[in-house]
């Protein structure tokens, strides 16, 4: 996300499927504890990788469920 903010070459275009957003932004229903275990060996990535996480549910984007 923070080469997002800084490249004007690079799109984030966050698709949400089968979830939901505020599910990942507030880490709920298990995306917490998955994302603590897959941060397990890496935690100095635990925090930045969070700030992602709810940054992408943040933006505007497509809800799956919400699209024909």
């Amino acid at each position: 996300m923070a080469c997002a903010k800084n490249c004007d070459q690079v799109v984030v275009l966050p698709i949400f499927y089968d979830v939901d957003p505020s599910h990942l932004r507030h880490q709920k229903d298990g995306y917490g504890k998955a994302l603590q275990a897959t941060a397990k060996g890496r935690k100095h990535l635990l925090n930045d990788w969070k700030i992602a996480l709810t940054e992408a549910a943040t933006m505007i984007g497509w809800d799956a469920k919400n699209v024909g």
